[in-house]
């Protein structure tokens, strides 16, 4: 079923962009008669919300929250007990994306605040836990850390700054506006904002 989603969508949309930053994810609804309702969502990022009041949150620990299931109002009847009830929803991934986006929602606009939160990240992730089985198979869940935007200042005056691992001795290249330095193994992650890691397969 993922496939034929795929298929349709990608006769509708099928460029260099969707081809590499597009994942499928599998949505799971379950009634509380026990009845379970699917379908497909197709996306080009993970958008992690940030807790508040703490100094640092790992990212797999976001993940782990992101993936856990949640609570939510349902719009139609449940075709096995025929209420409009709330069903408990979970998500995995269908298919994996060749380079797969995350970011950070540091910018709450309603309260016009920045969270300055530190995520620790590695430059590995393994997303086997997040899959879904039964649709996503022989494929690799293992990425590699690959590029990040970082933002520095306020909601409303910043800068973004972006880093970049174009595989050479393992160095990391800096791009500040025109400017390009090699800042070598390492590079500031404390005002991280998007992270981008790339497919076991490809690299």
């Amino acid at each position: 079923m993922s496939k034929e989603f795929e298929r349709q969508i990608n006769e509708k949309e099928n460029s260099i962009i969707s081809q590499n930053f597009y994942s499928q994810l599998l949505n799971t609804y379950i009634c509380e008669c026990q009845a379970i309702k699917y379908s497909f969502q197709r996306i080009g990022d993970i958008p992690l919300l940030l807790p508040d009041k703490r100094k640092d949150v790992s990212l797999n620990e976001l993940l782990d929250i992101y993936f856990s299931g949640e609570t939510v109002d349902f719009e139609y009847k449940c075709k096995n007990c025929h209420k409009i009830v709330k069903h408990l929803k979970y998500v995995r991934f269908a298919i994996l994306p060749k380079i797969l986006i995350i970011s950070l929602q540091r910018i709450d606009t309603m309260k016009n605040k920045k969270n300055n939160i530190k995520v620790i990240f590695e430059d590995f992730l393994d997303l086997d836990k997040f899959i879904d089985n039964d649709f996503l198979k022989g494929n690799s869940s293992k990425y590699k850390l690959y590029g990040v935007v970082c933002h520095m200042g306020t909601v409303n005056f910043g800068h973004y700054t972006a880093y970049l691992n174009l595989g050479l001795k393992g160095r990391w290249f800096e791009f500040n506006d025109s400017s390009v330095t090699v800042t070598g193994n390492e590079f500031p992650k404390d005002n991280a904002y998007i992270l981008f890691y790339i497919n076991d397969e490809i690299y």
